[in-house]
């Protein structure tokens, strides 16, 4: 099975939907920005991401397309992927006598598909080109995979938006002190309800688990055999409500138990981290609708010239454990500065994008980190676990460890001695980077 991007021209969609008709017949998957791309999300954005993930890109070569600012948009944003040789993955498709050289110099020199005598010719010649990949390789993401993204993103923004109607209008009479000391404000369980209404209204997603932060889904279970979503509407609630401009939207997905997609929305900056599978973690700006990679900060090697983020809980016997035994002070003095941000969901985004070197958090929820770890992870950094009760991704999770570099670990290794005695899970590794 393949996964074949197709631009093209509004004005052929007959043609185009025949083409799809025949190449799903022979179980091929097909990707159409008019009908893939939810309601409220981005369109370049959509296209950027549904041609990253893309084996290979079909365009349409007709005399409406020669025309059409969309098809020469969709043709520069694939020849922006980072792959090796991009022509190999190109199917040019002609269907009549439009002039291919208008489509750019790498087109010219490619062999089309020829529609412009028998159709079914010209899906033969195109069958033949996808039949190297009648199997999607192990890795690499399905129809439903960037559905599944697309709408973790659609969450995300949905969360993040109505948290900032809540910041702008000052609604900090609706917040009140549970018995932990958490802030749980009105803008928490507002954006929650409306991602859960989503996810539970949604016929692919309704059976899902969930796990979130406020009631009833704090006490949710991971799916062992299917998919969890772990959602954290507004983690940073305490800057929240004092009007501190550092806290995000996080939704996470597991598969299987294990870390699949994480999505953070820093509403304050307007910019969406995710990353999924063990693809590498993007940054999208959504006010100029530009896209890139992040990757965690490699050149700085030294805890001594690293700079750390933490998390004091505001739970009394967790704050002691942080700063018995003089933990924090050793830890402290190995890096060059420690700092708390307030949302270690937006620490963890920083490591990835390379703002800090590492984060570590003593005692923490699914919900405060799993979005996070999978971003950093894919951007090529290390997460660990130094938690005896913690050999896989569960409601609660201890002692989290993110870093940059290995020997950065190692400042860790040093002043926690549980780090060197628990072996580390498999669950939660460095990802090779492409």
């Amino acid at each position: 099975m393949a996964r074949v991007f197709f631009s093209y021209a509004h004005e052929d969609k007959d043609k185009v939907l025949q083409l799809k008709s025949a190449l799903e017949d022979r179980h091929h998957e097909v990707w159409l920005d008019d009908k893939d791309i939810p309601i409220g999300i981005s369109i370049p954005h959509a296209i950027q991401i549904g041609i990253n993930n893309c084996d290979f890109f079909a365009v349409f070569l007709t005399k409406n397309a020669e025309s059409s600012p969309w098809v020469k948009r969709e043709l520069a944003t694939y020849l922006m992927r980072d792959v090796t040789d991009k022509s190999e993955a190109i199917l040019p498709l002609r269907f009549d006598d439009c002039t291919i050289s208008d489509f750019g110099p790498l087109l010219s020199s490619l062999k089309y598909a020829d529609f412009t005598g028998r159709f079914d010719h010209g899906v033969t010649q195109v069958l033949e080109r996808l039949s190297g990949r009648e199997t999607t390789p192990a890795g690499q993401l399905t129809k439903a995979d960037y559905d599944r993204l697309l709408f973790s993103i659609d969450l995300a923004l949905g969360a993040g938006t109505t948290t900032m109607m809540y910041f702008n209008s000052s609604f900090k009479e609706n917040s009140a002190l549970d018995e932990r000391k958490n802030l749980a404000t009105e803008a928490d369980r507002t954006a929650q309800t409306r991602a859960v209404a989503r996810i539970t209204g949604h016929r692919e997603y309704e059976n899902d688990h969930i796990i979130s932060e406020e009631e009833p889904y704090n006490h949710g279970t991971v799916d062992a055999h299917g998919f969890t979503w772990v959602i954290d509407p507004l983690d940073g609630t305490t800057n929240f409500v004092n009007r501190i401009p550092l806290f995000c939207s996080a939704v996470g997905v597991l598969r299987n138990g294990e870390p699949f997609i994480g999505v953070v929305y820093d509403p304050v900056s307007n910019e969406v981290y995710y990353s999924i599978g063990e693809q590498k973690t993007n940054v999208w700006h959504v006010s100029t609708g530009e896209t890139s990679f992040v990757s965690v900060d490699q050149n700085t090697t030294t805890p001594r010239q690293a700079m750390a983020g933490t998390h004091i809980s505001s739970r009394e016997q967790i704050a002691n454990a942080l700063f018995g035994d003089e933990l924090f002070l050793r830890i402290s003095r190995s890096f060059r500065h420690v700092r708390v941000l307030g949302s270690g969901q937006l620490a963890l985004t920083y490591v990835a994008s390379g703002r800090l070197q590492a984060f570590f958090q003593l005692d923490t929820y699914l919900w405060d980190i799993l979005a996070g770890a999978v971003l950093v992870r894919n951007a090529g950094g290390l997460v660990k676990s130094y938690s005896k009760t913690f050999p896989e991704w569960q409601h609660r999770s201890r002692k989290l460890v993110a870093c940059s570099h290995p020997s950065i670990l190692d400042a860790f290794r040093d002043n926690v001695p549980d780090l060197r005695k628990v072996p580390q899970p498999s669950s939660v590794r460095r990802v090779r980077r492409r």
